[in-house]
């Protein structure tokens, strides 16, 4: 890669201005969703998609984008996780709502982000999994769309780590008559600086084990323009499979051959233009 940003004494004030923008843009757009969320509106939806979209043009984060979301009626989107900019990327292009562990609530940042856009916090554990099914069935029954982490965390970025099914049960019963999509989604960070990113490059926007999420965020504002190559693959429904362990084992693998393949530059493009806005998205 070119030289990192510590070649450029412009990077600090840059990311600066940059973060104080984001938290101008923040405060601006949490009255009007909270009281649409009070108000039950639809447009509730809606307005975490512009928000996410402001935020990818602030820090200048590009989505590449391949393939359509689902759009009739209410689905579960699949996606493989490696990074709180997962956040950005995925509400950007769709009308959905995260299934997020509890705990992500209270984190900085991170919980704002995902309070903003009408998470669904669940507890993760085999007790509670009977509450978190009937939990999603309601979100899917009001007509929302839900955004699933089968991993249950965010990995480094190069690999896939392996998709947990129990919460893919949520799809195995009709939902007043109708079959609930799945929908697998690949999300790999192809571009830093307008080069192709390695192994060794990709931990400055992947988050995983330890590492602190203030002074991460702060060297994605410093680093500059990033590429994100989302690509949408053709639906799933359980009645294509012998039980919900298939349907997550089959998620997997064709997110993990896309993420393979985006690692390995096939099929990828050249990152956009600064500036450029993130294909306009369909409704789920």
């Amino acid at each position: 890669m070119n030289q990192g940003p510590e070649s450029d004494w412009l990077a600090a004030p840059r990311a600066a201005v940059t973060g104080l923008l984001l938290v101008i843009w923040t405060l601006a757009m949490i009255p009007p969703q909270a009281l649409l969320m009070a108000c039950r509106s639809r447009a509730a939806r809606v307005l975490p998609m512009i928000y996410h979209r402001g935020v990818c043009r602030l820090i200048g984060l590009h989505v590449k984008r391949s393939g359509e979301a689902a759009v009739a009626g209410p689905a579960l989107f699949v996606s493989n996780h490696t990074s709180y900019i997962d956040i950005v990327v995925l509400q950007a292009a769709l009308q959905a709502s995260f299934v997020a562990k509890s705990e992500v609530a209270g984190w900085p940042l991170v919980g704002l982000l995902a309070r903003l856009g009408n998470s669904l916090f669940i507890e993760r554990r085999p007790s509670h999994a009977a509450a978190q099914s009937d939990a999603m069935r309601r979100r899917l029954k009001a007509g929302e769309s839900l955004i699933l982490f089968p991993e249950a965390t965010s990995s480094d970025g190069n690999r896939l780590l392996p998709f947990r099914s129990p919460l893919f049960s949520v799809v195995e019963e009709p939902l007043a008559g109708r079959v609930i999509p799945v929908q697998p989604i690949s999300l790999v960070y192809t571009h830093a600086n307008n080069l192709p990113m390695s192994r060794r490059d990709r931990p400055f926007l992947t988050w995983y084990g330890g590492t602190e999420l203030l002074p991460h965020f702060w060297q994605i504002l410093c680093r500059g323009p990033a590429t994100a190559g989302l690509k949408f693959y053709p639906p799933m429904t359980i009645t294509d499979y012998r039980s919900r362990k298939e349907l997550a084992s089959a998620c997997e693998r064709r997110i993990a051959r896309g993420v393979s393949a985006a690692l390995a530059g096939r099929g990828s493009t050249p990152p956009a233009r600064a500036g450029t806005a993130p294909a306009p998205a369909r409704s789920a």
